[in-house]
């Protein structure tokens, strides 16, 4: 199985029985981290099945990695693969799709 990350705008226990609600009906293994407004869900299905499914409680929901450009921020990058880049003496991030 794959593991997923999404970001939630929970903000209460009540926002996290929510995301508890509509992840139960499609059978996954989940963690729910309150504090940081994190899901965690274990599962083969696509990972836009998962966010769609996360977007019906009605909290903002998005799917991402974070990285070093995002230290400090309380979002997650679009899905866009960021790699360090060192040419010449020189670094740099490059994205990449």
């Amino acid at each position: 199985m794959t593991k997923h990350e999404f970001y939630v705008d929970m903000t209460c226990e009540g926002c996290s029985g929510a995301v508890t609600r509509v992840l139960n009906k499609l059978d996954v293994k989940f963690d729910i981290d309150l504090p940081n407004k994190k899901v965690f869900i274990e599962s083969d299905k696509d990972a836009n099945v998962l966010l769609e499914t996360l977007k019906k409680t009605g909290k903002t929901a998005r799917t991402g990695i974070r990285c070093s450009r995002c230290d400090g921020e309380d979002v997650l990058c679009q899905p866009v693969l960021w790699l360090r880049v060192v040419l010449h003496g020189t670094t740099g991030w490059r994205s990449y799709i």
